[in-house]
C-alpha cells in the first residue's frame, strides 16, 4: 500500500506541478489519477495493449504508461495513443456544430512526443498521428508495433475523442481484437458521441454497460 502511495504522489507532481495547462494539486486531481489507476487494476491481469482513442495533451497516456511501469509489465503491455494532434477534423466539426473548432490544438504531436520522452515513457508509449479510423487502420497494417500484424490483443480501450461516429466505427474495428475481460471505458460525464457509441457496441455484442463509481471522469465501461 506504501508503494502505491509513493507512486501516486510521484505521478501527481509530475502531472500537476512540471507546466501542465495550469493544473494545481486539488481534490478533484487527485480523484482523477485514482480513478485510472483502479481502471488499470481491472485489466491488470488481463493479456494486451491499451489502445487510447483521442490522446490530446498525453495525459492520460502519461498516466497508463507509468501505472504499466509500476506493474513492471512495460514488455507485453504499451500505451497506444491515436490522435490528429491538431484538433478536430474538418468532417467531425461539420457533423458537431457545437464542437469548438479551437479545442485540443494547444499540444501539437512533438510536445505530447517530449511529455514522453521527458517522463521515461517512450518504450511504453507509443503516439499514432492521424485521423480516426483511417489511422487505426493503418496502425494494423503495419509490423513497427509489439505485435504481429492480425496479432493484436487489447486489454483497455479508453475512449476520449467525443464524436460519435470516430469512437462507434473505431470501436466496431477493434473489437475482434479484445481479450476475455477487456474493458472499454469512455471519458464523457455529459452524455453525448462516446456514450451513444458504447451503447451501440453494448448492443452488438451482448454486453452490458456498467456505471462507473470509482472517480475520475470515467462515466461508463463495458467488460468483454
Amino acid at each position: 500500500m506504501r508503494s502505491i502511495f509513493i507512486f501516486l504522489s510521484k505521478l501527481l507532481k509530475k502531472l500537476l506541478f512540471i507546466d501542465w495547462n495550469g493544473y494545481d494539486l486539488n481534490h478533484k486531481s487527485i480523484d482523477y489519477v485514482i480513478g485510472h489507476y483502479r481502471l488499470y487494476e481491472l485489466i491488470k491481469d488481463v493479456p494486451g495493449h491499451i489502445i487510447e482513442l483521442g490522446t490530446g495533451s498525453g495525459r492520460n497516456s502519461l498516466i497508463f504508461g507509468s501505472i504499466i511501469k509500476l506493474n513492471n509489465q512495460a514488455k507485453y503491455k504499451h500505451v497506444y495513443g491515436f490522435d490528429t494532434f491538431s484538433g478536430y477534423p474538418k468532417n467531425v466539426l461539420e457533423s458537431n456544430k457545437h464542437f469548438d473548432s479551437k479545442a485540443h490544438t494547444s499540444f501539437s504531436f512533438d510536445d505530447v512526443k517530449l511529455r514522453m520522452l521527458q517522463n521515461n515513457l517512450s518504450d511504453v508509449v507509443d503516439l499514432i498521428k492521424g485521423s480516426l479510423p483511417k489511422s487505426l487502420e493503418d496502425f494494423l497494417n503495419k509490423e513497427i508495433y509489439s505485435f504481429s500484424k492480425g496479432g493484436l490483443k487489447i486489454s483497455l480501450i479508453y475512449v476520449d475523442c467525443n464524436d460519435y461516429e470516430t469512437a462507434k466505427n473505431s470501436l466496431m474495428i477493434l473489437k475482434k481484437y479484445l481479450s476475455k475481460g477487456a474493458v472499454i471505458a469512455i471519458d464523457e460525464n455529459k452524455l453525448g458521441g462516446e456514450t451513444k457509441a458504447l451503447d451501440f457496441l453494448s448492443n452488438t455484442i451482448d454486453k452490458p454497460i456498467m456505471q462507473w463509481k470509482s472517480g475520475g471522469v470515467i462515466s461508463s465501461y463495458i467488460i468483454i
